[in-house]
């Protein structure tokens, strides 16, 4: 899943938000744990996601759908997602300096 240019355009976020997200995904995806009964495992991993997107959450007009799989990639396979979230999050953010 991923955000489309347009999307990225029009909902341009604080970086501080979106750095908080990554700190948040990465602590996470460090101890999360995976050997959980299923029904466990969803409940976990929902609470987990919606824990680490919550510092977006501010962001009025931004739509969480697609940032919830990815940051659920991270969790689940931190290798082969990470450089996919990371990529549209900071899609969101202006670039700081000028």
């Amino acid at each position: 899943m991923s955000l489309s240019t347009h999307d990225t355009e029009e909902q341009m976020i604080d970086r501080a938000l979106v750095e908080e997200c990554v700190y948040r995904t990465a602590a996470s995806s460090l101890i999360f744990d995976m050997t959980l009964s299923p029904a466990q495992l969803q409940r976990a991993l929902a609470q987990e996601v919606e824990w680490c997107l919550q510092p977006l959450s501010r962001a009025d007009s931004l739509d969480l759908s697609a940032l919830r799989g990815l940051v659920e990639g991270v969790l689940v396979d931190p290798t082969t997602h990470r450089a996919s979230l990371v990529a549209a999050l900071y899609a969101l953010a202006p670039e700081q300096g000028g």
